[in-house]
This record gives structure tokens, sequence and C-alpha cells, in this order.
């Protein structure tokens, strides 16, 4: 068995990586199997995996996952980790054409979840909760993809057993993300035709969406447009447009702000530090072959522009670097039309474990192939919204009327007023006034600089 590892050696190992919940993970190896190089080797892999699983290498995803598998069954106290490593094997066989194999891996996994009671590790699994949590989500996504492909049956029972074990008691506030998984299968089964099937998972997400906060609402709203497609072919147009107007409504708020809470689990929001300030930007040259190798930075300048100054004069405000070890923000390019899911653009974050402070982003825009390049249209649009998740706003804006929603055929494709008004509450220090570190609205705590607890009243 390999030797155990000093803990300053491990803390380096696991927060040497980009992707944002690692922090989280490195407390939870530290706390519960103190720190073998098992572990660190696990969590390497599998966040390795990950990202490129994130940027559509699904080769290289495959491959590294299934070393993360056997870096979990190596060790028997290692078992809850098996779990994540099968769901996001499930990912990669979803997008690979092989929906078998995807529907073996989440029964694995679904079998290991369902032992998780009663287990002698129940401390293990409450710290470990967030990264647990992160992969079931994405699994209930690809439950509804299985159905989209044509496993429908196959589809609907995992999507069914895994919102089971979201309610088993594990995990606290799930109701939220519950609903918004139903939401997620009524999209598959409205999409291959299965209409009938669609209809009461959609009416159960308004009937709990009319319950809770308007704020909270947000991530339904694209499901609510779906809804409202779908009523409208079944010529229930009154009905459609009611649900436009709720749409209409909750869209109509200042800024999505909660939306960038909910991706911490309301623990807190990261940002960055206002000493940082300008954003030092690395932009990689792209293959030699690219119409704009020789023009990558004007690109990235021009997409920079539209949110320079926008929270105030100088802020943000940005600088290019050629040295990427003194980047704030690196923008890579990659030779692909468009990753396996459908991604065309990918930021990939690295936080402070201590203070929450955001200190590195990885930008990825996929640029297409020779004979099919994107358009330097798509491109700057890519890079905006890419851009906004690098400065902060790590979540999604749920209406297609601002720039960070996810969809790029539906969003606006320059920073809306919503987007701006959510930026400016990341940013409430001036340089050198303090700390900056923006807490969350529900705590109703406050800022830590000199008159800037005001912006998040409610």
């Amino acid at each position: 068995m390999p030797a155990r590892t000093s803990r300053s050696a491990c803390v380096g190992a696991v927060l040497r990586s980009d992707h944002a919940i690692l922090p989280v993970l490195g407390v939870w190896l530290l706390v519960t199997w103190g720190c073998t190089s098992w572990s660190v080797l696990w969590a390497e892999s599998y966040w390795r995996g990950v990202h490129a699983l994130d940027i559509g290498d699904l080769e290289r995803a495959d491959e590294e996952l299934r070393s993360s598998l056997f870096y979990a069954r190596s060790r028997p106290s290692f078992w809850v980790m098996h779990v994540p490593s099968l769901e996001q094997l499930a990912r990669v066989a979803i997008l690979d054409g092989r929906p078998k194999d995807a529907v073996h891996y989440l029964g694995e996994a679904l079998s290991l979840r369902r032992s998780f009671r009663g287990v002698r590790s129940g401390e293990a699994l409450s710290v470990s909760t967030p990264i647990l949590l992160h992969s079931l989500a994405q699994s209930l996504h690809t439950g509804a993809r299985l159905v989209e492909v044509g496993f429908v049956k196959s589809g609907v029972e995992i999507h069914r057993r895994y919102l089971e074990h979201l309610g088993s008691g594990h995990y606290r506030d799930v109701d939220l993300a519950r609903v918004s998984a139903t939401g997620t299968l009524a999209v598959a089964l409205m999409r291959v035709g299965e209409t009938e099937r669609a209809l009461p998972h959609f009416e159960r997400v308004v009937e709990y969406g009319v319950k809770i906060e308007d704020e909270r609402s947000y991530g339904l709203l694209p499901i609510y447009l779906e809804y409202a497609d779908l009523l409208e072919s079944l010529e229930r147009v009154e009905e459609a447009e009611d649900l436009r107007s709720v749409v209409r409504e909750i869209g109509g708020l200042p800024d999505y702000f909660d939306v960038v809470e909910d991706e911490f689990d309301r623990a807190g929001v990261a940002n960055w530090s206002p000493a940082e300030l300008p954003f030092r930007l690395h932009v990689d040259p792209g293959p030699s072959d690219w119409r704009y190798a020789g023009d990558a930075t004007s690109l990235v300048a021009e997409a920079a522009a539209d949110w320079s100054d926008t929270v105030r004069p100088g802020v943000p405000s940005f600088v290019f670097v050629d040295d990427p070890e003194q980047a704030h923000i690196e923008i890579r390019w990659a030779p692909l039309e468009s990753a396996a899911n459908g991604m065309v653009g990918h930021a990939e974050p690295r936080i402070s474990l201590v203070d929450r402070h955001i200190q590195h982003f990885a930008v990825t825009v996929l640029i297409g192939s020779p004979r099919a390049p994107v358009g330097v249209a798509q491109l700057e649009h890519v890079l905006r919204h890419e851009l906004g998740h690098a400065m902060g706003l790590l979540g999604h804006s749920p209406s297609p009327d601002d720039l960070m929603y996810p969809a790029l055929d539906r969003g606006s494709p320059t920073p809306s007023d919503r987007d701006i008004a959510t930026l400016r509450q990341l940013f409430p220090c001036e340089p050198g006034e303090g700390a900056g570190l923006v807490v969350t609205r529900r705590a109703k705590e406050q800022f830590q600089c000199e008159g800037a607890s005001d912006l998040l009243e409610e």
C-alpha cells in the first residue's frame, strides 16, 4: 500500500487542480482519511477526467476516470469515492454513444448510494456531501439524456431512483434540486415525443415554483419556457401565455445574485480580492492553421471591452501579460466544432480554501476546424460569456435576455443590465479599501469594506 504523505504535501497536491469543488474535497481527504498517496492519486485522476469531459475530450476523460475508479477500489475504506467515479464514467458513456454502459455505471453507483444509510462511515459521508451532490446532479441529467437517446424506460427509472435517493435524508435543502431534476426529465420526455408522460412532470414543477420566493424560482425559468412551448403546441395558448408572463415577471428582477450564491451551497460567495485588479489576461495564440492565430489577443480585447468599467470606472479592467504564470485568467483554444455535450466554451476556477477568493481562471473556447471554423461573432459571444464566469459570475442566468444565459442561441450577445447588476455585487470594495469578501445575502452579514454593506440589503 502506498505510504502516507505529509499533510502539507497532500494539500499542495489537491489544491493544484483548477476545479472549483476541489478545496472541499481537500478538506474531506484530510478529515476522513488523513491523506494517503492513494487519495491524492484518486483526486488528481478524477478531476483531470472531469475537466477533460467538460471540454469534450471523451477519450482522455474515460482514461482518467477509469484510473480514479481503480484507485477508489484499491482501498476498502475509500468506498464513497467509487460513486462519483462511476457517475462521471456514465456521463462519458452517454456522450460517447454507449447508453448501455451508462445504465450499467449508474446502476452500480445507485447500489452504493443505497448503502450509505447506517454505514459506520456516516461522518465521512456528511463531510463529502458537496462532491456527492455535485455528481448526483449530473447523474440526474445523464438519466434525462438516456431518455433523449431512446432508452426511455431505463432513463425514467434511473431518474426516479436518483430522486428517491436525493430525498433520503442524507442531504439538506433538496426540494428545489428535486423539482429542477423533475423539470429536466419533463423536457427530455417532451423532446422524444412522450408528451403525455411529460405533462405531469411539468405540472409538478410549476406547482412547486409558485410556492417559493421569486429569487429561488430563477433556475426553473428555462423549464417554464419549455413547458409554455409545449402548451402552445397543444393549442393551450392562454395557459402558455400565463406561464410566459410569470417568466417575464421573475426575469424582471434586478439581478440573479441568488444563482451565484447557490453555486456554493449557500455557504458563501467567492470573488476576487480588489487588490488583484486589474485582471491580468494571458492569451494562447492557438493552432498555427487557425485563421485568428495571429490576432487572438485582439479577439479577447474586443470581448473584454464590453465588460470594462461596467461596475465603476476602472472596475473591471484588463491588461495582457506574456507569462501565463502571472495571469489571473488564461484563455485557451480547442480545435473542436463543439464538444460532445454541446458545450462551446468552458471556464474552470481555482478558489482559495482560506478566504474564498478566486485565485485563477482557465477559459477554454472551441474554435472549430480549418474546414469549419467558428465565426468571429460567435467567438466573441462565447468569450464575453466565459469572461463573465472568470470575473465571478459562477452560475448562469435563467433569463434569455442576459449574456450569462447558458444557451448561446438564446442568450444576449452582450452584457445586460442584470448581468452588470449581479457583477456589481461581487466588487463591493475599492482597491485597498478592505478584503472585500462577499457573503451570502441570506446570512445577512456585512461586507469587509467601508460603505459596502448596503449593496445586498433585502
